[in-house]
């Protein structure tokens, strides 16, 4: 019985190991082999941010500090995507950023760094507002160049208009001020 108690108790501590609390501690991100959002207190899953983490080589969380929306960056080995997740007082909703919205600088960095792009990274710097989130990142070129570049990520609820497959609420996470440095 000791055994299995034992084992109980570093299953927990395992799974809390791997959660990033929200500042007010009552919400987490738990990301294991799936991320999901979910209630500190009762460890109940509230949201599935993403349903694989296979291939990932790290996942970078970004709390607001009213806790009401965070950003997730899912780093894979030649690129990464960026999911957010905000509350509107009663409901927990998640947005993915588009591809699509950052297509026309991915053209101009690409026409003036050094051809098709083979792999970008990025990371977060602060939240500069409530809703907005600084991102930077280096971007890798077929001609072996590299460009860093960053932009300001706007959380916009307002400015949903469809719901993917995933139950992403797209255009509600919407990339801005792109500048290549």
């Amino acid at each position: 019985m000791k055994t299995l108690f034992i084992i109980l108790m570093l299953a927990a501590v395992s799974a809390r190991a791997n959660d990033s609390l929200s500042p007010n501690r009552q919400y987490a991100i738990r990301a294991q082999n799936v991320i999901t959002l979910i209630d500190a207190k009762s460890q109940q899953p509230l949201l599935m941010l993403d349903h694989d983490t296979n291939g990932l080589v790290k996942v970078e969380i970004a709390w607001a500090p009213d806790s009401t929306k965070v950003g997730i960056i899912l780093s894979a080995p030649r690129g990464s995507a960026v999911v957010g997740a905000w509350f509107d007082g009663s409901t927990w909703h998640k947005t993915i950023e588009l591809d699509a919205d950052s297509a026309g600088f991915t053209q101009r960095a690409e026409a003036e760094c050094g051809g098709r792009l083979v792999s970008e990274g990025r990371s977060f710097c602060a939240w500069e507002t409530a809703t907005a989130l600084r991102v930077q990142g280096t971007m890798k070129f077929v001609s072996g160049r590299e460009c860093n570049y960053q932009y300001l990520l706007q959380f916009e609820p307002a400015a949903t208009v469809h719901l993917d497959v995933g139950g992403f609420e797209e255009g509600a996470l919407v990339p801005k001020d792109f500048r290549l440095e």
